[in-house]
């Protein structure tokens, strides 16, 4: 029998919906082989193994995976396009950022958190750059909840915008690890 981390356990669950990061699509976790992986039926009905930094929960009963635009509209190949993602909502566009590093980069093997931290807050930028030039008023900014230094070190940065209010996004969609971020325009 393998011994799978508790980490991962209680991270995800067999019979869980997960969407990829890194790829269109989704499916339900099926097995959890170590503390690394999971076994997914994909949408395509193959079972096929995953490292739990590449997917991530499917949040809210009603999610679809087709509400989801995709990550890079205008194919501009930027690495933070990469963890972009823009979602519909009622009142307007949403769109999200995850910034955990694996979202952002192929391999950070071999760098310093200082580093890692730079980026993060380089991709942080130019996202909100972005909603900026397209006047998206409601953003997402996910930094996960770790030791506190991203997410004091993004707040740091909003506090600098002109018009840019912040608040913890909701609980239950994000799990204490988000910054939901409204920004105001003078027309």
């Amino acid at each position: 029998m393998v011994k799978v981390s508790s980490d991962v356990l209680t991270m995800y669950s067999e019979g869980q919906k997960i969407v990829f990061l890194h790829e269109p699509g989704g499916g339900v976790i099926t097995q959890i082989p170590d503390s690394h992986n999971v076994i997914v039926l994909c949408d395509d009905g193959f079972e096929r193994k995953y490292n739990i930094n590449s997917i991530t929960h499917v949040r809210g009963e009603d999610y679809q995976l087709d509400d989801f635009i995709p990550k890079d509209e205008e194919g501009s190949g930027n690495e933070v396009d990469k963890a972009i993602r823009y979602k519909k909502q009622r009142r307007g566009e949403l769109w999200e950022i995850d910034l955990h590093i694996e979202s952002l980069v192929d391999s950070h093997q071999g760098w310093s958190n200082r580093k890692i931290v730079q980026t993060q807050l380089e991709a942080c930028r130019q996202f909100i750059e972005k909603a900026q030039d397209k006047k998206i008023r409601n953003v997402v900014i996910i930094h996960g909840f770790g030791e506190g230094v991203l997410r004091s070190e993004v707040r740091s940065y909003l506090n600098q915008i002109e018009g840019a209010e912040y608040l913890d996004a909701d609980y239950q969609e994000y799990g204490g690890g988000a910054t939901q971020v409204i920004l105001r325009y003078s027309y």
